[in-house]
């Protein structure tokens, strides 16, 4: 046995490793720290294989904190590959299972288990060949325990060297050949007794070659019997045939007779309803004259009625095709009426429309609207004024702030000439008289004065400004609150413009209408339309005029062909009796039929 793949789930120290290959491995050394799980490897293949380890219970395999385990080995034996999985859970008290499968070369398994656990572990160790004692005495040495198999009594030791060495297949090899001579043997016996048997027979061989030969001489004399045993039933078969035959003639013979019997029954009850029906047709015969007259007058009544039947299908169609050009003068009339209906009810709408026209509104909505346009152009004349006006404003507002900056600078100029005491001029450096200096302060004085009166203008200018402002800014609201109505009132006047343009334009259509009434009015009153199918109608009167077809007259001829309808038979049944008279044939071919019968009855 050779392991290829270890697999295991939640046993000892392992939770989920990664499956171990065992693959092109010929020698293993697994080092680690004690308890690190060394052993443990082993372990899960014993308790894989065998379902034994080191533990004394399988729930101790179990991994701690975890409920299932389950270990999978695949190993090869002799030139196969098998997997063996064992599982186990704590739940369901314990409960555990094994699966042995073979795996095919393409990697499918099929199952070699069997229908109980301890069936399935009997089948592994006969693969095996090795169950867990042996394996733990010799390939697998377990920790504290290498003394175990030198320790065991002598045949223990034997047993398990033995099962080592595979000592029972010799034992089963040595059973086998003993059953397999065994069988021989008593085959052989059988032969033996079948060659006695034989023998005995080959004795016997004279004896049995005369009784051949007197069942042979028997035979043939049973075959001549029976020859003549089968000549002889043949003649008494056919005698019976020609009794049948005889007897079927007879039968045959009876029968004849009786039809025979019956057809001189028909024959005479066929001649005395010929007699009858002779008196019959005399008294037809005798009626000739009434007949042929009758039978004439249903002839004529007859040429007549498809005279009239021919008319009254020409007027059938005649009145159809009138039908026709009736209903196209009635939908003539109708397309007309409908005309005219379209033109009362446009008449109509276009008088709605003049009523509702309001040309006195409009003047005075128009009116109005020119007012409020004139307002708002002096709007328009007020705001640009109001806008001049800032403008002004604001220019003269910094015009006094250049104003105030230069007054300032005057002041201080006048302040340091005043306070001057040194000859030169503060300003430019030169030398400055007395005279001089009261020049200058002179003239800046008045260059003061002139600013200031300017921005005192200014100010006045100013304030004069915003009392203007105000009173326009007041004007223009005014205003336009006013303007608010223009837009609404000028909707309005669009609105009564269009309806006094829809009233002019319905006065000059509505003459045309009424116009047109009175004529459509005049067309149906005077019935002027439609004139080439009036005047075919008119050609279809005179056509019905001209055919003359009455349908009293049909009705009468009518009631004259149901009356005479009977003379038609009676017709029949006297050409019938002349006939018979004359060629001596009975009525209806009776004495045909009678004579045929005579000759049934004389037939052999």
């Amino acid at each position: 046995m050779l392991p290829l793949r270890l697999e295991i789930k939640n046993f000892l120290a392992y939770r989920s490793p990664e499956p171990i290959i065992f693959e092109g491995i010929h020698l293993a050394c697994i080092t680690g720290a004690n308890g690190a799980g060394k052993s443990s490897l082993l372990d899960a293949i014993t308790w894989c294989l065998w379902g034994k380890a080191r533990a004394r219970r399988d729930e101790e395999l179990v991994h701690l904190g975890q409920n299932d385990m389950y270990v999978q080995l695949d190993f090869e034996q002799e030139g196969a590959v098998y997997r063996v999985v064992r599982r186990r859970t704590r739940k369901s008290g314990g409960a555990g299972a094994l699966d042995l499968f073979l795996v095919r070369d393409n990697g499918e398994l099929e199952t070699r288990s069997e229908s109980s656990t301890r069936l399935t572990q009997q089948k592994i160790n006969d693969l095996l060949r090795l169950d867990y004692e042996t394996f733990v005495h010799s390939a697998f040495l377990q920790q504290g325990k290498a003394d175990a198999f030198t320790t065991k009594p002598p045949a223990q030791r034997k047993q398990i060297l033995a099962d080592i060495l595979g000592l029972d297949r010799w034992e089963a090899y040595e059973e086998a050949v003993k059953q397999r001579l065994k069988t021989i043997s008593e085959t052989l016996a059988g032969y033996d007794m079948q060659m006695q048997a034989i023998d005995e027979d080959l004795k016997r061989e004279p004896e049995l070659r005369a009784q051949l030969a007197e069942a042979e001489r028997a035979q043939a004399e049973a075959k001549a019997a029976l020859e003549e045993a089968e000549a002889r039933l043949r003649e008494v078969e056919t005698a019976p045939a020609d009794l049948r035959n005889a007897q079927e003639q007879k039968v045959a013979q009876e029968r004849r007779l009786r039809e025979c019997q019956r057809d001189i029954e028909n024959i005479n009850r066929e001649i005395t309803r010929q007699r009858q029906r002779a008196a019959e047709f005399e008294e037809i015969l005798l009626a000739r004259v009434e007949i042929e007259e009758g039978y004439a007058v249903l002839q004529a009544a007859r040429e007549r009625d498809n005279s009239l039947d021919e008319k009254f299908r020409q007027l059938n169609a005649l009145q159809m095709r009138r039908h026709e050009l009736e209903r196209a003068v009635d939908a003539a009339r109708n397309e007309i009426r409908n005309e005219l209906a379209g033109c009362q009810s446009t008449i109509a709408q276009l008088e709605r429309t003049i009523a509702t026209a309001r040309p006195d509104e409009l003047a005075e909505v128009l009116a109005e609207v020119a007012a409020l346009e004139d307002l708002q152009a002096q709007y328009q004349q007020f705001q640009d004024e109001l806008t001049a006006l800032e403008k002004e404003r604001s220019e003269l507002a910094g015009e006094n702030g250049v104003l105030r900056t230069e007054m300032n600078a005057l002041k201080k100029r006048i302040d340091q000439i005043e306070m001057l005491d040194a000859p030169d001029c503060p300003l430019c450096g030169q030398p400055l008289s007395e005279d001089h200096r009261q020049q200058l302060l002179v003239d800046l004085r008045r260059e003061g004065s002139e600013r200031g009166d300017r921005y005192r203008a200014n100010a006045q200018r100013i304030e004069q400004i915003g009392s203007e402002l105000a009173a326009k800014k007041e004007a223009a609201t005014e205003l336009a609150t006013e303007l608010k109505r223009l837009e609404t009132r000028k909707q309005r006047a669009a609105a009564l413009q269009t309806g006094v343009d829809a009233a002019n334009d319905a006065r000059q259509r509505l003459s045309e209408y009424e116009a047109r009434r009175a004529e459509l009015e005049r067309i149906l009153a005077d019935e002027d339309f439609a004139h080439d199918l009036r005047e075919e109608l008119a050609a279809l009167d005179r056509e019905q005029e001209a055919l003359g077809y009455d349908g009293a007259q049909h009705d009468a001829v009518r009631q004259q062909l149901e009356l005479y309808q009977v003379y038609e038979q009676r017709q029949r049944q006297l050409e019938i009796a002349a006939r018979g008279r004359r060629g001596g044939e009975a009525p209806g071919g009776g004495a045909g039929w009678a004579g045929g019968a005579y000759k049934n009855l004389r037939a052999p």
